[in-house]
């Protein structure tokens, strides 16, 4: 039977007593959320860790640093243009295609629309006006016809 590494099943149960759901773990560590959970279900400390001390110089299993899953987006190096694109109000797949040809994105298409989602959920909603002519206008009623 196939067994993950040490290091990963420490990782599991540490990030799980810190309220990480299975799903954020899976994603973090790069396993399948099936495994997670066996490794969940199945884990019995075989050390006590009551009692223990915790060095000064100990280091957490993984460095959150940047998003809250402690990745950084593939789309970060071009967060610029993509910001302007936003702005010219371009659309995901629009500016995903921009990135292959111009820039050589590596990435894939979802990785750009959930950048954009994040960019455009951080914008005000933008006001448009309607100008038209007295007159011009007209209200259409959908309902029984008189009579």
């Amino acid at each position: 039977m196939n067994e993950l590494k040490v290091h990963l099943q420490q990782a599991i149960i540490g990030l799980h007593q810190q309220g990480w759901s299975k799903r954020r773990i899976a994603r973090e560590l790069g396993l399948d959320r099936g495994t997670v959970g066996k490794y969940l279900r199945d884990s019995k400390p075989a050390i006590s860790l009551t009692g223990s001390e915790e060095s000064s110089d100990s280091k957490p299993a993984i460095v959150l640093t940047g998003s809250p899953a402690g990745r950084q987006s593939l789309c970060e190096p071009w967060r610029e243009q993509i910001e302007l694109a936003v702005q010219a109000g371009l659309s995901a797949q629009r500016i995903y295609q921009d990135l292959v040809i111009e820039r050589q994105f590596a990435g894939s298409y979802h990785s750009v629309r959930r950048f954009v989602l994040e960019l455009r959920a951080g914008l005000p909603m933008p006001f448009r006006r309607m100008e038209v002519e007295a007159g011009q206008e007209v209200q259409v009623d959908f309902g029984q016809e008189p009579g």
